[in-house]
């Protein structure tokens, strides 16, 4: 199986992202478990075209079987499974003001929200497998108001609006928490505010347990109303 992985660069005060150390790493290894694999590193911005379509593009035209999106977090304790997004931009201090408030697609209501059909990775039985190998992973419901959110939303609607082309590629968005390299601060000082951090190993382990059972149904995106 070969399957596209995307990251994000580096923004705000912090030095670096996890989620771009992860795609260096695979990228130097290209492999993830038993797969091979690609990366592309996208700036961590809002940008002007459809970044969603350009990676399901992309996943096409590198015969990719499936899709891993990554981004960083530093309030989450664990790889955090991101199963939906929200049509609107905000965020305080990553966003332009002029952005804030907007939404993701023009097309769609302002707050619709979109849901992935993830059951194609088996989620529940990699949540307990990671947890039990002490990857720490749980589910969450708010994929932010920045970039991740962006990404996935544009990409569930690209698989809504073009399901002959899309939908059988099967994605997921998996949000990380900081490696000890992206800390803007001294480790006790960040973990002194209720943050955690984890090594960029064990990142790479529990992406290779949700890669070893991915069932052989297609996965599919469903609507919210």
């Amino acid at each position: 199986m070969k399957i596209l992985i995307t990251s994000f660069g580096k923004f705000g005060r912090y030095p670096a992202n996890s989620s771009e150390i992860v795609a260096r790493t695979l990228t130097q290894r290209r492999r993830l478990g038993s797969c091979w694999v690609v990366c592309e590193t996208f700036p961590a911005d809002i940008p002007s075209y459809d970044r969603g379509r350009a990676v399901l593009d992309l996943a096409i035209q590198e015969e990719a079987d499936a899709i891993v999106m990554l981004g960083m977090a530093s309030d989450r304790h664990g790889l955090s499974i991101e199963p939906r997004a929200v049509n609107r931009v905000f965020h305080p201090i990553y966003c332009q003001p002029e952005i804030n408030g907007t939404p993701v697609d023009k097309n769609l209501e302002l707050g619709h929200e979109l849901q992935d059909d993830i059951e194609w990775w088996n989620p529940d039985r990699f949540v307990n497998d990671a947890n039990a190998a002490g990857i720490r992973t749980l589910w969450s419901v708010d994929a932010g108001g920045f970039c991740c959110n962006h990404l996935l939303f544009q990409v569930l609607a690209a698989k809504c609006a073009d399901p002959e082309r899309y939908r059988r590629i099967p994605s997921i968005f998996i949000h990380l928490p900081c490696t000890p390299e992206t800390l803007p601060e001294t480790k006790e000082e960040f973990r002194g505010r209720g943050k955690i951090t984890m090594e960029a190993d064990n990142l790479l382990q529990g992406l290779e347990i949700l890669v070893r059972f991915p069932s052989s149904r297609h996965g599919a995106v469903t609507r919210n109303h």
